[in-house]
């Protein structure tokens, strides 16, 4: 996680805590609804950036894998009694290359759905 993804993080919880504060206050007035209204659509437009933010990860993963399978083409023109051993390696590598690119990308995939959820808990929180 980059330094603005935390900075992203830090802003939705302090929204969070604002929000919270403010409806546990019991305000005497026209303007808690409002109030609340503000703070729900910044914390959901909060959540939406993260979590694109997420998706473009996971698709700059897939671009890697992509990339990588284009190597994997030397597979094809491997043979068992090949001398050099290194050639093995490459593509061992390749293939562990690709499985790192994936799992990041699952991870940022289920971190995007992950905050989608928490919004709309918190969302629904005050239904």
């Amino acid at each position: 996680m980059s330094i603005h993804d935390q900075d992203r993080e830090t802003f939705q919880t302090f929204v969070v805590q604002i929000r919270d504060a403010l409806l546990d206050a019991d305000l005497d007035c026209g303007c808690e609804a409002r109030a609340r209204s503000t703070l729900d659509r910044l914390v959901l437009e909060s959540v939406h950036l993260q979590a694109e933010l997420r998706l473009g990860e996971a698709r700059g993963r897939l671009d890697a894998v992509r990339r990588l399978t284009a190597f994997l083409a030397e597979l094809d023109e491997l043979e068992p009694d090949e001398p050099d051993l290194s050639a093995f390696e490459e593509v061992a590598l390749l293939f562990q290359e690709m499985s790192a690119a994936a799992l990041a990308g699952a991870a940022a995939v289920r971190s995007a759905a992950a905050l989608r959820g928490t919004a709309g808990r918190t969302a629904a929180a005050d239904l």
